[in-house]
């Protein structure tokens, strides 16, 4: 019989299913593991809050890459609806450093590649 996922661990030890962030982030009831519950479960798709607040969190530190890798093979298996994917979008991209090229006098594109094995970029 395979183990329930509640006795599943990781290398440092910690029980990945119950392991919560501590802190100000977010609601008490929006956790890393309901987030990751409810797509493995494809229960209902995401809320633009849960997905904001899981990328902030990861961000930040509080949601574990773990717990990320978790997420993103439940969204593998079970996929995104159009708007979980542009609210995911942006929130990757507010995640970070924004730059700002609008004092160039040309044309400015951002051309780069990802790295992914087959990524060509000409």
């Amino acid at each position: 019989m395979p183990p329930k996922r509640s006795d599943i661990t990781i290398d440092n030890g910690t029980n990945a299913v119950n392991e919560e962030p501590k802190g100000k982030h977010g609601s008490p009831n929006m956790t890393p593991v309901s987030i990751i519950a409810t797509k493995r479960d494809n229960k209902r798709p995401h809320s633009d809050e849960e997905i904001k607040w899981f990328v902030q969190n990861f961000t930040s530190g509080l949601v574990k890459d773990y717990q990320m890798t978790a997420w993103l093979m439940a969204v593998c298996l079970n996929g995104m609806i159009d708007r979980e994917t542009a609210t995911l979008t942006s929130a990757m991209v507010n995640s970070g450093r924004i730059l700002d090229w609008s004092e160039l006098d040309a044309i400015t594109v951002d051309k780069h590649s990802t790295g992914g094995v087959g990524d060509k970029i000409s």
